[in-house]
């Protein structure tokens, strides 16, 4: 196989950078021929020597290359004989520019099963739409369980409110009152736990609409100046990240709660007032490549989800990989053979609360949280290695 692997977007961390490594060596030691190619400050000039060749595959994450046009006015990947695979990593809402670009060759892969419901729905352009988690990355050096110094730790950055609230007036300047007042709504209509952001603005133009007197798709392309309403979704996109945020504080607030020891990696936290806490610490943010050195270094991970309603975020992944016990939110749908009180805790959705999963780790012995660490390893290498993970992805770009 040949592939083309042009990385045009960096991820916070440079998580990016590092599921692309990850995704190379694995083709690599598979036999294809990997060209991997960095797009610094999109400069994409490095690109037009590949017009006219011919790929198994071109892969990129949370790509901007399907907005790349030519001076003939010609997608730089409708000039490549080539299947594009478009990997995304969050909701598809953030990259709908993206995503309703028309290609000859176009597929897309989710890490969440709604995700890709999201784009099999509104974008049918694409020949194919996959669900595919990214892996789990081990540390370099492991440490013992019963080594480790860390109880409890969550890695995740905090945005401070006044910047949240700076990007939710840009939408005001950019979209117009009516937009504007429509994300504020959608913020005090949307409850997370019960819904996706889409169901709830779907439910939200309806009540309007029957209001109004106007059809949905009246309202989106009339008073909000929308061509449909994944484009509308998308510019509402500051209220999932407000909701993200808050879920955030909120879960780790009760968590820290507990009294146990809590660690929390990540930028912006020392803003909060979680960092006052007298059992938290908060670690300062490490790239992507780094940070498996200090997760090997704590017993149970907190996975809080970006509101995957059926999806696994890496950060689950990767505390299987590194024998860590996960207390997770994801949905337990995911994978049913993911075994609540066996590999892994969940919490939230209707089931225990994320204080009662804590309380739940603290009271068990070394040895039922080292069989439980283990058991979680084993699923690892089972389902959710970059090995197991790169075959899965040769098998997608095949078929």
């Amino acid at each position: 196989m040949r592939i083309l692997i042009p990385h045009t977007r960096e991820l916070c961390y440079y998580s990016g950078t590092f599921f692309l490594d990850r995704i190379q060596e694995g083709l690599e030691s598979r036999g294809a021929e990997v060209i991997r190619l960095e797009i610094p400050d999109d400069d994409f000039s490095c690109l037009e020597e590949y017009a006219g060749e011919s790929f198994d595959a071109i892969i990129d994450i949370n790509s901007k290359l399907p907005r790349l046009i030519d001076d003939e006015g010609r997608c730089f990947l409708d000039t490549v004989d080539a299947p594009f695979f478009n990997y995304l990593v969050d909701h598809p809402l953030y990259h709908h520019g993206g995503l309703a670009v028309g290609l000859a060759r176009y597929h897309a892969i989710g890490v969440d099963r709604h995700h890709c419901r999201y784009m099999r729905e509104h974008y049918p352009g694409l020949l194919s739409v996959t669900c595919l988690p990214m892996g789990g990355t081990p540390a370099v050096a492991g440490i013992p369980f019963e080594n480790r110094a860390f109880d409890f730790l969550f890695s995740g950055t905090y945005t401070p409110e006044e910047v949240l609230e700076e990007r939710a007036f840009g939408v005001r300047s950019e979209h117009g009152e009516s937009t504007y007042q429509l994300m504020r709504d959608l913020y005090d209509a949307w409850d997370p736990k019960k819904s996706s952001i889409e169901e709830a603005l779907e439910g939200l133009l309806s009540d309007i609409s029957s209001v109004d007197g106007r059809s949905r798709h009246d309202l989106i392309t009339g008073e909000y100046e929308a061509r449909d309403e994944a484009e509308l979704l998308n510019r509402l996109y500051i209220v999932d990240q407000m909701k993200r945020n808050e879920l955030r504080v909120r879960t780790l607030t009760e968590a820290a709660a507990c009294g146990y020891p809590l660690a929390i990696m990540g930028e912006g936290w020392e803003e909060t007032a979680l960092a006052y806490g007298k059992n938290v610490m908060v670690l300062p943010p490490a790239v992507m490549e780094l940070s498996f050195e200090i997760l090997t270094n704590a017993k149970c991970i907190i996975d809080i989800d970006p509101f995957f309603h059926c999806g696994m975020h890496d950060r689950v992944t990767s505390a299987l990989a590194n024998s860590c016990v996960c207390i997770s939110d994801m949905s337990d749908e995911f994978d049913f053979e993911l075994t609540d009180d066996r590999e892994l805790i969940y919490y939230g959705r209707g089931r225990r609360s994320i204080g009662d999963a804590i309380r739940m780790v603290a009271d068990r012995d070394a040895g039922e949280l080292m069989e439980m660490a283990a058991a979680g390893h084993r699923r690892w290498e089972r389902e959710y290695s970059w090995d197991v993970h790169v075959q899965k992805l040769m098998d997608i770009i095949k078929s």
